[in-house]
């Protein structure tokens, strides 16, 4: 990184996701907890996801709203279980198959939680903006600033959607 130090870069990450946890984690954005809404395994076979970066740096796919975390790699196949795993106990798993524009889903198992839409939100905003300060030339300001704006045009809609949960 040439303009911005990493541990700078962690607190700016951190500040961003504590300032805008309250609005991404709002029970606006969240699916109700039924029994039926997580029974039925995340994503389409067939179709490609996204992967976004840790924290500390490594690959973790997005299925609706699910993240998950590499388990291991086969040749060009990719085994990935859920992030909650080892704290909630959680069976959910994604076989990919790797491709340069992202993995292509092969096999899905339903998960025994809700997706959180704002802790997926948290981690392609963060991913984002450590990939662009790493490969930006631009002040730290201005790469924070683009990324606040990104956050802000996300969040416009979130006064609508709060009027209508509370009915």
């Amino acid at each position: 990184m040439d303009n911005i130090s990493t541990k700078h870069m962690t607190n700016l990450i951190g500040t961003i996701q504590h300032k805008y946890s309250r609005y991404l984690n709002s029970p606006c954005l969240a699916p109700k907890k039924m029994a039926d809404i997580y029974l039925t395994a995340p994503g389409v076979i067939g179709s490609i996801y996204p992967t976004v970066n840790s924290q500390r740096m490594k690959p973790m796919l997005v299925v609706d709203n699910y993240l998950y975390y590499l388990e291991r790699t086969r040749d060009s196949i990719r085994y990935w279980a859920c992030k909650y795993k080892c704290t909630q106990h959680c069976k959910g798993r994604a076989v990919t198959l790797y491709l340069p524009d992202g993995d292509k889903l092969q096999k899905s198992v339903a998960h025994s939680h809700a997706a959180d839409l704002g802790e997926t939100e948290c981690y392609v905003v963060c991913s984002d903006l450590k990939c662009r300060a790493t490969m930006a030339r631009d002040t730290p300001s201005l790469v924070v600033d683009d990324a606040l704006a990104y956050l802000w045009q996300q969040l416009i809609v979130y006064p609508v959607e709060q009027h209508f949960c509370n009915r």
